[in-house]
């Protein structure tokens, strides 16, 4: 079911969300925007341009109607059911409070008279209306354009691979890097002595920390203060919120069992909760030396210790995990098998290989082992790039998880990388984990002939002591430089007025700070000739996939990762334009045999966005279906159904939650609001306290705990938390101006 209008006259007006979500989907095809107004868009007269088009009744002035450019067939049902549901959320709705001055507000009637002209259309076009047109069957259909036109639109095939799950059954495969000592102890112990690798997760108490620095307390700016403490069974972390007299409202403590980090650049700490991992608000500084809150925390509002470790951060800073292939985030006991980055992790299980070498083989026989030294150049690259390239975002593969990398795979076998290039600002900071990046625009790994790999310059099984540290690095360097014609261009004498030590990287890959984590920095790898002055570089556009010469990706999943980025800042800004532009991309890529978890989820979530509550619903059911205990997705339920009114099912998926997150706080006062609906007001007080106690400095919890106590007669109760809400809110409006964490007092 196809729709096609050609010969849209010059300067139509579009609706702004629609313009901005097309825009967006198909941006070669928009040839003019007015300039003064953002949300108001125009398309110019072009020759061989189509337009799916339907008119908005009962509006006055230019005539108006929704102009979707097309640079392939759409499915002409998207098209309007994103477009009227936009068009009410603009005209009625009205979700982000602008002002659309070309949009009048249409009655009742006329949104009526809308759908019935949508309705007809629909059957105009089902029957087969033009005769230029015909039924497209789905395997020929074409998807609509992806959001930039570096490539072209993906046809859509079958449904992509099942729910997510584990690629590799080898879980039996691994020996553990203790095995791999028997034989290689020379490099077992230089690793576990010298790389921070191999100190990558470290149980909490077990850190090497001094007996001041793991007692101590720093007062970030803020209302709350924070202690560390620690003997030899457990460590905790304790959050106080003081008020404006100087004395203690609430007093929180939790344990931390886990540390990640080798201590090179700090320690950050992880609370089992269950299978749950979250972290703690505090974190140590090796720099500078000092405690202050963790990376991402800011001191005027903060996650606290809920702020929940995913799967892609766990695989990368953890040696091998028992996650739960169905249940993202979650694992299961013991949490991890192996704690800290092993051998396997570049070299691919061992058990295969310690059995070949064990016993008698046939002459002849391979070893199993993967080498990354005789792996390609792109597989050479994936195995470091699986941990060392985050990008701007990494979006997992259809039937892929952040567990399913092998060494000797692509990087795109499992992972579509959005990335921008050099990613360094104005003021010479870069973010933490952007090394790849970097090298990539250097001129050193473009013109190396695809011979400049990280292991050209990094040892991967031992580093460099600190005094040995600048001659290694310059022995590498001149490994492809000490030829005349590429060595540097400066005589000694004046080098050495720059670098005492001659260093090459002290020059040409200084220490840069991190953007991300505070009291940190790493080294810039864009291996500049000249010195940093003037040579900020803000990269390309974040939809930029990582070099799809080296790391290829089957034109579906580029559309699907698109489409699944689009999904993720739509729901993080509450965004109805980019949900639009997700669902152009990703409702092509199912059907009623789907099985890809992420798009149903998405696709639900972008439904709910432009107002489809219904199919929002069935979209969450099909996820649920693949994953009942996906509490991401139950969430979704949760959130669908209270919107729908379905009080009673909402409440129902609120328990199913909490059984599977009982430190859930939102979810604690999601519950007590559906059973204050409900009139079940003694039940909702004790969900209110559970919520409480997992939010004391949550203000509107606190508010509806003072309402519910009222209501039942706790004048005490209602009095008391009164109090507390009033000197919370005091020192909150009386507090030193929030800043990034980084102001921490020093021990």
């Amino acid at each position: 079911m196809t729709l096609r209008v050609s010969g849209c006259p010059a300067g139509v007006q579009r609706p702004s969300a629609v313009v901005r979500a097309f825009e967006a989907a198909a941006p070669a095809c928009v040839t003019q925007r007015d300039s003064r107004n953002s949300a108001a868009g125009y398309l110019s007269e072009k020759e061989d341009v189509e337009y799916a088009a339907a008119k908005l009744p009962g509006a006055s002035g230019p005539e108006p109607a929704v102009v979707f450019p097309l640079q392939s067939t759409i499915d002409a049902s998207s098209v309007c059911l994103i477009a009227f549901n936009l068009h009410c959320a603009e005209t009625e709705v009205d979700w982000h409070q602008r002002e659309f001055s070309f949009v009048k507000r249409f009655d009742a009637a006329t949104r009526l008279q809308f759908q019935t002209v949508l309705l007809g259309l629909l059957l105009l076009i089902e029957c087969g209306c033009d005769d230029q047109q015909h039924q497209v069957p789905p395997s020929e259909r074409t998807a609509p354009a992806v959001p930039t036109a570096e490539h072209a639109p993906a046809t859509l095939a079958s449904p992509g691979p099942a729910l997510v799950r584990q690629r590799h059954n080898d879980a039996d495969k691994f020996a553990g890097q203790q095995a791999c000592r028997e034989c290689h102890s020379d490099i077992w112990d230089a690793y576990t002595g010298t790389h921070a690798m191999s100190r990558s997760m470290s149980v909490a108490v077990d850190v090497p920390l001094a007996a001041s620095e793991a007692t101590a307390h720093f007062d970030p700016p803020g209302p709350c203060r924070y202690e560390i403490s620690r003997d030899q069974q457990r460590m905790l972390q304790t959050e106080e919120f003081i008020d404006r007299a100087g004395a203690v409202v609430y007093r929180d403590s939790m344990q931390v069992d886990f540390a990640v980090g080798s201590g090179q650049r700090g320690w950050t700490f992880l609370t089992d909760r269950g299978g749950i991992l979250t972290q703690a608000p505090a974190t140590w500084y090796t720099g500078r030396q000092v405690w202050d809150l963790s990376p991402g925390y800011t001191p005027d509002q903060h996650p606290r210790f809920s702020r929940r470790i995913s799967d892609g951060c766990v695989a990368c800073h953890a040696g091998r995990t028992n996650h739960l292939p169905a249940e993202p985030h979650r694992f299961g006991a013991p949490i991890f098998t192996e704690l800290s980055i092993g051998c396997e992790r570049c070299h691919g299980p061992g058990m295969d290989h310690v059995i070949h070498h064990r016993k008698t083989r046939p002459q002849g026989a391979q070893d199993p082992i993967v080498n990354p030294a005789r792996l390609g150049f792109s597989q050479q690259l994936s195995v470091c790039y699986q941990c060392h390239l985050h990008g701007e975002e990494r979006i997992a593969r259809s039937g892929r998880s952040e567990f399913d990398f092998r060494p000797g795979d692509l990087l795109s076998d499992v992972w579509a990388t959005f990335v921008r290039s050099a990613s360094v600002d104005e003021e010479h900071a870069t973010a933490a984990v952007s090394q790849v990046e970097q090298m990539h625009s250097s001129r050193c790994f473009q013109e190396s002939m695809q011979r400049m790999t990280c292991t050209s310059c990094h040892d991967p099984h031992s580093l460099p002591s600190p005094q040995d540290r600048t001659e290694y690095y310059r022995q590498r360097c001149l490994s492809c430089h000490e030829q005349t014609d590429s060595a540097c261009a400066l005589d000694r004498p004046l080098r050495l007025t720059r670098s005492a030590e001659d260093s090459c990287i002290e020059c040409h890959m200084p220490s840069l700070p991190a953007t991300d984590v505070p009291h940190t920095a790493q080294t810039d790898h864009r291996i500049l000739r000249e010195s940093l002055s003037g040579s900020a570089s803000t990269g390309n556009s974040p939809n930029t996939f990582l070099d799809l010469s080296l790391f290829p990706l089957p034109e579906r999943e580029q559309q699907r990762a698109r489409g699944l980025l689009l999904a993720g800042a739509a729901e993080s800004r509450n965004d109805v334009t980019a949900a639009a532009s997700a669902l152009l991309l990703l409702n092509p890529l199912v059907d009623d045999q789907s099985h890809d978890l992420a798009v149903l989820d998405a696709i639900a979530a972008c439904s709910e966005l432009i107002g489809d509550l219904g199919t929002a619903a069935d979209y969450f059911q099909r996820a649920r279906q693949l994953a009942p205990r996906n509490d991401r997705v139950l969430r979704g339920l949760l959130i669908n159904s209270h919107k729908r009114g379905k009080l009673q099912e909402a409440l129902k998926y609120a328990e199913t939650i909490l059984q599977l997150c009982p430190d859930e706080g939102p979810v604690h006062f999601q519950r007590a609001a559906l059973l204050r609906q409900l009139g079940r007001e003694s039940a909702a007080l004790t969900s209110c306290q559970d919520a409480l106690r997992l939010m004391p400095d949550d203000a509107e919890v606190r508010s509806v705990l003072i309402q519910l106590a009222e209501a039942a007669g706790m004048t005490t109760l209602a009095d008391e938390q009164r109090a507390l809400l009033q000197r919370i809110n005091e020192s909150r409006t009386t507090s030193a101006p929030a800043n990034a964490a980084g102001e921490a007092q020093e021990q």
